[in-house]
């Protein structure tokens, strides 16, 4: 179901509504670092069951 957001700048965001996130996103300026996880797996290999998150720390966005 895609990636998701775990923080923005120091911001935690994990458990937050859309909204929330926006709202955070909103009040970051023009320069942010997200870390984000993405579901990555190799579905001819690994059952649903086992699939695991892996988490990527990205670099600083511009949001202009």
């Amino acid at each position: 179901s895609g990636d998701h957001i775990l923080q923005i700048g120091e911001v935690n965001v994990g458990g937050m509504g859309s909204e929330q996130v926006a709202q955070v996103l909103r009040k970051v300026g023009q320069h942010v670092k997200l870390v984000i996880a993405r579901l990555v797996t190799d579905d001819s290999n690994v059952d649903a069951s086992s699939r695991e998150e892996v988490f990527v720390a990205s670099e600083f966005y511009n949001l202009q």
